[in-house]
């Protein structure tokens, strides 16, 4: 499952953006952000599931703000929006939508 843990951004970006986008998120958040959202991805589920990993995803990216100054913190807050919203509305092309118990 770790193989389908890219790093910030979808699959679908190049290796270099999401390389960028990366680092670049790194100054702002830890890691486990998006690594929880591309497992939570990965394993997938109904639109229900898909709309708590994106809820999730931004729970962590605030939560990783908390121990960053003001500026840090104000900034991040606007990117995470901007990330929550990204995935919420463009993440349908990577969720692993699964019909579970129905034929």
């Amino acid at each position: 499952m770790i193989e389908k843990v890219n790093g910030a951004g979808p699959s679908w970006f190049s290796k270099k953006l999401r390389f960028f986008l990366t680092k670049f998120s790194r100054l702002f958040f830890e890691d486990y952000c998006w690594i929880n959202h591309d497992i939570r991805y990965f394993n997938g589920g109904n639109l229900l599931d898909k709309i708590k990993a994106d809820f999730l995803f931004f729970k962590d990216l605030i939560r990783s703000l908390k121990r960053k100054h003001f500026l840090k913190k104000v900034l991040g807050s606007f990117i995470s929006i901007i990330y929550f919203i990204s995935v919420l509305l463009f993440g349908f092309f990577s969720f692993n939508f699964q019909n579970r118990g129905q034929d």
